[in-house]
């Protein structure tokens, strides 16, 4: 399918169904620039929302939910992406379990698909629950081990640094060139960072390589134990996964009901990470959703300048607090989900420094209720961690990614050029900076100059959560630390459609040309990406 005339204005996902290999081996698609996928599996999900979506609008949903993965991978397909076509229809079958809100674990292999969508149609908000991820484990690749592997590029020197530096004396000369005993081998890479070839590289499990918590626990045959007690769902390792057997569990059959049934007020809340998520402006973008039958929008920036102005006021009376039970005087920040629980679980000895103030989305949602109450409130960001949070919050019934939210307004041919498009209230200069890391931070700057001395952890990891737990007995150098499950802040998250690097770059390019709270300081700095944590 070649571009067409008007395709820039319309939100797609994908086209006719192919008969020879696609891109990303979905089928053919106009990716036009609202929506351009990083890889295949996000571009397939994309698909899947997409298709499912398109089904329950045209109220065919559960006659023909079982045909869809017939015709997303046709008898005569060139390219299947697994070993033949029929594999590849069993995983698009259960990509669709889960897309409708179904533990893949849990599948017996005998209900219809037909039938997961009449449950899902019939199932009520308080039936939804975590974990908020799910595995396919025919999908996994089952890599069995991570291990250092010396490549061709191997010289044989005579320096031979590699051996020296084995602590394990793991490597031997063999045949002129250095070999790892993977017996031996303890993973600590010494070896790849002294060879002056490069020739050692490091071969990852990917998801347990990407997990900060260690939640995932490799098994000698190749399969994976995912411990959700530990997990954190920021999708880091459903990001991480390049077969895709990481999935969220979604709320779009919730979502789109919600839509469409006329009794129901739907509110969007509408991330501030969608400033470097879509070539669509805001406002435009809006229009776009209520197109698509949503009844109002609203920007959780405003949601985000409470947080950073209860933050403000907030922080020195912690300190104060903290300082007078000798604790290390210091206050985090709360409106990363996944950071949150990542302290709760992982270093719950500065759980007590967490400041009692809401996220952004709760605030958004409260008023939501406030200005139409009984409404439904679905936040819309690049976040999976916000679906746990929406399970959790009294006034945020859903949630959805952008990958998502791109779908669905593809599914209902939403086109930019015919809308009509009102000037909705935004959220100010602090409030948008939100999504970057550092944001928080400089928003609270805003409203306490001189108050607050920031600390950024920018991105979970290993390093960081033992950097976190140090706190209760060293503190940090600043006091306040703001915390980022997703390097880059809420941009980097797994349900955003851009790299983090450019859509935090196109947020600090809309943040600059927005005015400042009228409570902020007209001094304070856009927003930046630090170059690690502390």
């Amino acid at each position: 399918h070649k571009p067409q005339k008007g395709d820039l204005d319309t939100f797609s996902t994908m086209a006719a169904v192919p008969q020879s290999p696609a891109l990303y081996a979905v089928p053919d698609g106009c990716f036009t620039p609202h929506v351009k996928f990083e890889n295949a599996v996000q571009s397939t999900t994309a698909v899947i929302v997409e298709k499912i979506a398109k089904l329950f609008f045209e109220g065919r949903l559960v006659q023909d939910i079982d045909k869809v993965p017939l015709e997303l991978r046709p008898i005569n397909y060139e390219s299947p992406t697994r070993c033949c076509v029929w594999k590849d229809r069993a995983m698009l079958r259960l990509r669709i379990i889960a897309t409708l809100g179904f533990a893949v674990e849990k599948d017996d292999e005998i209900m219809t698909l037909s039938q997961y969508a009449e449950l899902a149609l019939k199932r009520k908000r308080d039936e939804i629950v975590a974990p908020v991820l799910t595995v396919i484990e025919s999908a996994c690749h089952k890599c069995t081990r991570q291990q250092y592997l010396v490549t061709d590029a191997c010289q044989g020197c005579f320096a031979s640094p590699c051996r020296s530096n084995c602590p394990k004396r793991a490597i031997t000369k063999r045949d002129g060139r250095s070999v790892i005993d993977a017996s031996k081998c303890i993973s600590c890479g010494k070896c790849q960072k002294v060879c002056p070839y490069n020739a050692i590289i490091n071969i990852p499990i990917p998801c347990v390589a990407a997990c900060p918590v260690g939640a995932i626990t490799p098994l000698p045959d190749g399969r994976k134990v995912f411990d959700f007690d530990k997990c954190t769902f920021c999708g880091a390792c459903m990001r991480a996964c390049p077969f895709g057997a990481v999935m969220p569990k979604t709320h779009l059959i919730d979502v789109v009901r919600s839509v469409a049934d006329p009794q129901s007020v739907t509110v969007a809340l509408l991330a501030p990470a969608v400033l470097g998520h879509s070539t669509t402006d805001f406002q435009t973008l809006s229009a776009a959703l209520i197109a698509a039958g949503f009844d109002h929008v609203l920007d959780v920036s405003l949601g985000a300048d409470i947080t950073a102005m209860k933050e403000a006021q907030e922080l020195p009376l912690m300190l104060a607090e903290r300082e007078k039970k000798g604790e290390t005087p210091f206050m985090t920040t709360s409106c990363c989900p996944a950071y949150v629980r990542c302290i709760k679980k992982h270093a719950p000895e500065i759980e007590d420094a967490i400041t009692s103030t809401r996220s952004p989305m709760h605030y958004t949602a409260e008023l939501a209720r406030q200005k139409w109450p009984g409404c439904t409130t679905v936040f819309i960001g690049p976040c999976v961690a916000k679906r746990y949070e929406a399970i959790c919050d009294e006034h945020t019934d859903f949630a959805l990614t952008f990958v998502e939210m791109f779908a669905i307004l593809a599914a209902k041919n939403v086109n930019t050029k015919n809308l009509k498009v009102d000037q909705l209230e935004i959220g100010s200069k602090e409030g948008r900076g939100f999504s970057v890391s550092g944001g928080v931070a400089a928003a609270v700057q805003s409203f306490a100059p001189g108050a607050a001395k920031p600390v950024i952890i920018n991105g979970l990891t290993p390093a960081a959560v033992k950097q976190l737990k140090s706190y209760a007995k060293r503190g940090p150098c600043g006091n306040l630390v703001e915390g980022m499950a997703c390097p880059g802040g809420c941009v980097g998250g797994c349900g955003g459609v851009v790299q983090a690097n450019v859509a935090a770059a196109k947020v600090r390019i809309a943040v600059s040309q927005t005015a400042h709270h009228p409570q902020g300081s007209p001094t304070a700095v856009t927003p930046f990406v630090p170059a690690g944590n502390e």
